[in-house]
């Protein structure tokens, strides 16, 4: 088994068609930067599509951020730090999270690598990502398995004064409203997106790949699947950063399972792994074309 992984450090699938050609939707988003992604922050909405967010310099008023874990709404002045700490802290007095969902994945053949930036709601480089030429075609079958653990969401209430900041302290943002957004939802938990190459046939690859996530003591892989995986070509994905256990040496999907199934502690509870922006100037849903 050829594995390559690729860690996402400062860098869902929704339900999209997946007609090559077909301008697609999304309002959810893998973020690309887990380390700037917070509450409040600012970028052009258009860099959303590109390699890397353009992240607009604000001088932040308060915002009001509410939790889905029972613990009480907090007040903060927005930054990745201040988020992160305020997380933390209600992390520390619950004591254990329990994720809002179990582990899920998605399994979708690819026609062609295009069909990745429907796994992001944006369009990604394939070559910075996963490591695969943008010119490149897939192989006789690929498939790609994304997935995702969700532990909470955080959210921020919009201010009374219907802006996230200043506008005398902030003269230049001001004339740029129309094309700035703002993250005003972000969750937290662990995602991984693996592509799988194979010359077998899709349904022989799924099989094998299906095995490979549930085996077990009581339920090994077929030699069969075993042999099909074994000579497949596997790209890993993870998002923030984080390294898969190396607990089961020919299986990487056994290495996955143990990564979610990680318990969930003051020093790692997640990272941001999706996020739902607003337009700066009037506060309604982004919604990204791409």
């Amino acid at each position: 088994m050829k594995i390559k992984t690729i860690i996402i450090t400062a860098l869902l699938f929704t339900g999209l068609s997946l007609h090559a050609q077909t301008e697609r939707k999304a309002t959810d988003f893998v973020s690309k930067y887990p380390g700037k992604t917070f509450l409040g922050a600012v970028l052009e909405y258009k860099s959303i599509n590109t390699e890397e967010y353009k992240f607009v310099k604000v001088e932040p008023s308060p915002v009001t951020i509410s939790f889905s874990l029972p613990v009480k709404s907090e007040t903060i002045i927005p930054s990745y730090e201040n988020l992160m700490n305020v997380v933390r802290d209600k992390v520390v007095r619950i004591g254990k999270i329990k994720s809002n969902h179990s582990f899920s994945f998605s399994l979708k053949e690819l026609k062609s690598y295009d069909f990745l930036s429907l796994s992001f709601g944006q369009k990604i480089d394939t070559d910075l990502f996963f490591g695969i030429s943008k010119d490149a075609k897939p192989r006789k079958t690929a498939v790609m398995v994304d997935m995702s653990q969700t532990y909470f969401s955080v959210d921020m209430d919009l201010p009374e004064s219907g802006k996230i900041y200043d506008k005398n302290r902030n003269p230049e943002i001001v004339k740029r409203e129309d094309e700035l957004v703002y993250i005003g939802s972000v969750e937290f938990g662990r995602k991984v997106t693996v592509i799988v190459e194979s010359p077998v046939s899709y349904g022989d690859l799924k099989q094998a790949i299906q095995e490979a996530l549930s085996e077990s003591k009581d339920k090994p892989m077929s030699k069969k699947s075993r042999s099909i995986l074994a000579r497949a070509t596997v790209r890993v994905m993870v998002i923030g950063d984080e390294k898969l256990p190396d607990t089961h040496p020919d299986n990487v999907f056994g290495n996955i399972k143990d990564y979610f199934d990680r318990p969930v502690t003051v020093e790692d509870f997640g990272k941001p792994i999706t996020f739902q922006a607003s337009y700066v100037k009037d506060n309604s849903a982004f919604q990204n074309t791409f």
